[in-house]
């Protein structure tokens, strides 16, 4: 018979749970947060320009409040990579995830663009990455052809050059791919991974079973 000890020794095998592992997951969601440092030279300009406080108050406001959704979004990615799921779904939010996170980007970041100017189109790559990282394949691709007609459309409306638009929609489908071709890799390797353990878990199992008997 095998006794609670020996299988506590197999379960050491089995990979993270839903929990995770913190340094991991942490590891994983700073290749997400070290970009926003991108952030300061539009908010530089934004300051030296010395507009109305108002008008300073609401587009910092709206670039918090994008940066909180952004993290939140980019924080659920990083653990599941880490640990297969990306949260509880028993909120409405988590049943939806990750459509009202990318709608209110996009949202924000076209408001910005009308209030703060054309910088804010930059928003974009951020929404791009996790268009790219949280969506199937299909979507994924399909959602970032949208963004980038609505990023055209967007500096069409506010009267920007082409020159403008076309390179900043090229960089948006690059991050998109790049992201969507990364964390398929990352899920397959844990998968891959989950699979030795779980192989390996087995096996012990039914070694210390046929010694126990």
């Amino acid at each position: 018979m095998v006794n609670e000890s020996d299988m506590d020794d197999v379960k050491r095998l089995e990979g993270p749970k839903a929990g995770g592992d913190l340094q991991a997951i942490l590891l994983r969601w700073l290749v997400w947060v070290v970009w926003l440092a991108f952030l300061i030279a539009p908010i530089s300009s934004l300051l030296q320009s010395k507009p109305q406080p108002l008008r300073v108050m609401v587009i910092l406001g709206g670039v918090l409040l994008f940066v909180l959704i952004y993290l939140w979004t980019s924080w659920r990615v990083a653990r599941s990579l880490v640990t297969g799921v990306t949260g509880h779904k028993d909120s409405v939010l988590m049943r939806w995830f990750p459509w009202p996170e990318i709608i209110a980007l996009t949202l924000l970041c076209l408001a910005l663009m009308q209030i703060g100017g054309l910088d804010w189109g930059q928003l974009f790559y951020y929404i791009a990455a996790c268009v790219g990282a949280v969506l199937p394949t299909g979507l994924a691709a399909a959602g970032i052809l949208g963004l980038d007609l609505i990023l055209i459309a967007g500096v069409w409306l506010f009267g920007a050059p082409w020159s403008l638009a076309l390179p900043t929609a090229g960089l948006v489908t690059i991050i998109g791919i790049v992201l969507m071709s990364w964390i398929r890799t990352a899920n397959t390797s844990r998968e891959l991974r989950s699979a030795r353990e779980e192989i390996v878990y087995l096996a012990v199992a039914a070694e210390r079973l046929r010694i126990a008997r």
